[in-house]
């Protein structure tokens, strides 16, 4: 599920990450999962015509590989997407 990305979730994308690896509620977890990759896709287009910044693309490498490992073992434990919340109007 991709979300809409502002550019400061990208930057804060390791605000996201750290809080769906902490997450311990395995129901909450998959949406924790997303945001963050979401975020740190984000990241990855900002940074895409940056030079340099190559400890923060390494870091969002591992972050990738530790979030598609995470998002196994939660549908290793039967936990899918939980539907979007709605909006408040």
């Amino acid at each position: 599920m991709f979300l809409a990305v502002t550019s400061r979730d990208a930057k804060n994308w390791r605000v996201l990450y750290r809080a769906a690896v902490a997450e311990t509620d395995i129901t909450r977890a998959p949406r924790r999962i997303s945001e963050a990759e979401d975020a740190a896709i984000g990241r990855v287009r900002e940074l895409f015509y940056l030079p340099g910044k190559i400890e923060e693309k390494e870091e969002l490498k591992h972050a990738f590989r530790t979030l598609r490992a995470l998002r196994g073992a939660s549908e290793d434990f039967g936990v899918s997407e939980p539907m979007p919340m709605k909006q408040a109007a």
